[in-house]
């Protein structure tokens, strides 16, 4: 019997990251030219969703919501994000809640894809309502030394 092997090419992807340091853990943070080039290969056929996220570093989560809200909102997703102010915040977080929506569907409709972010905000408002979100400044610390919101 002759099994095939999966043709495994061996070479370093131009990649461009910027690694974050958030406390215990890092973060890798992939370049919008990068989720530009992986969004125009996913679209144009070259592969699936899986295949295309790992060719380019991205993971598949974040490459799925990428997707979803460039087949609604096209290239802004990148290009001009929207404005995340407080009342973005309780918007996402009302109707991700009211609708009991994953975080695909919120990138879908809203067009933003900070799956963390999202998670947080729906427990500000679960626990505290939609005045929680007014008092967030950009750069505030959403996670007490514990990890969990404040």
């Amino acid at each position: 019997m002759d099994l095939k092997m999966p043709l495994i090419l061996s070479y370093t992807p131009k990649v461009k990251v910027k690694t974050l340091a958030l406390g215990v853990f890092s973060m890798t943070k992939i370049s919008k030219e990068i989720k530009l080039r992986a969004l125009t290969e996913y679209f144009a056929g070259r592969g699936g969703i899986r295949v295309i996220a790992a060719k380019h570093h991205i993971s598949f989560r974040l490459f799925e919501m990428l997707v979803a809200a460039y087949r609604t909102h096209g290239s802004d997703v990148l290009l001009n994000p929207p404005q995340v102010t407080p009342e973005f915040r309780i918007e996402v977080a009302h109707w991700a809640i009211s609708n009991n929506a994953s975080y695909t569907q919120v990138a879908a409709k809203f067009g933003y894809v900070g799956m963390r972010q999202i998670q947080v905000w729906k427990e500000i408002y679960r626990n505290q309502g939609p005045n929680g979100l007014l008092s967030i400044s950009k750069g505030h610390c959403l996670y007490q030394k514990d990890g969990n919101p404040e």
